[in-house]
């Protein structure tokens, strides 16, 4: 019996289903599901995971026709066609079953930089600052690990969006955010906590080394260029500077942040460009 004649279409269940798992998974929980570019919701109809379903659906057909013509290629007796049916689905398997644990892996990171980082800018997010900042928090309660945080705000910036656009603001925003990741340490944590405000954690740094990399930030935006910042500038930032360290005793992030918001509106009512220290 030729393989042809003797083709098994149970055999490829897996192969089946594992192409079309990848094909359906990939609309559903590739985060393009219902919203385009601009944010709306697409029609039910136009929504991507109809789309890679039907291509799953399409993509399936291609586990029997590959046994089939696999079989009629090489099963020319009749005890090679279990051999090569069970040869067949181990190589889809393990072809399916990699290239699904490749796209969750991609799919995941990509998920992941879109819910750590800052869309603009590319620094992290308000909510990745927050919980690195509890993690901070709870590490001082624990270990007695001191650290200090800096706010920094841009000043006059709504001039700047006024005045050249927001477009010109975005430009400033991700020249000042890219200052800011040159400047620090690597092990310092830059992100956007909102509108022209940054935050930066600073594990395991003393008030006088916060104080120096604060001072430091301040000068280096200022330095920034016309042509990097996408106007005349010079674009100044006020800054708040706080150290938890392992002597004091801190209610919660909520304090520490609300010290740092005290300290940055002193720093403009002095004039701005400048570093205030915060006090809990």
């Amino acid at each position: 019996m030729s393989g042809h004649d003797a083709f098994n279409w149970r055999a490829c269940w897996l192969p089946w289903r594992g192409i079309a798992l990848i094909t359906v998974w990939r609309g559903t929980l590739a985060g393009e599901l219902e919203y385009n570019a601009e944010g709306m919701k697409r029609p039910w109809w136009n929504a991507k995971r109809f789309k890679w379903a039907a291509i799953g659906g399409m993509l399936s057909f291609l586990g029997p026709l590959g046994e089939w013509i696999f079989l009629s290629l090489f099963a020319g007796q009749q005890e090679d066609f279990l051999t090569l049916t069970y040869l067949y689905t181990e190589i889809w398997t393990l072809l399916c079953f990699t290239s699904f644990g490749f796209l969750l892996g991609r799919s995941n990171d990509e998920l992941e930089s879109i819910a750590f980082h800052d869309a603009l800018t590319g620094v992290f997010s308000r909510g990745y600052l927050m919980a690195q900042f509890k993690e901070l928090s709870a590490l001082h309660s624990r270990y007695q690990q001191s650290f200090s945080a800096m706010m920094l705000d841009l000043d006059y910036f709504k001039q700047v969006n006024d005045g050249h656009g927001h477009l010109v603001g975005d430009k400033a925003l991700k020249a000042v955010s890219q200052c800011m990741k040159s400047t620090c340490r690597q092990s310092d944590i830059v992100g956007r906590y909102g509108g022209e405000e940054f935050l930066v954690l600073c594990p395991n740094t003393s008030q006088e080394e916060v104080l120096q990399l604060a001072e430091r930030l301040r000068q280096n935006i200022a330095r920034l260029p016309a042509a990097t910042l996408g106007f005349d500038g010079p674009q100044t930032v006020s800054v708040s500077v706080v150290t938890v360290a392992d002597n004091v005793d801190v209610s919660s992030v909520k304090s520490i942040i609300s010290s740092l918001d005290k300290a940055l509106y002193a720093a403009k009512s002095k004039g701005r460009n400048q570093v205030q220290l915060a006090l809990l």
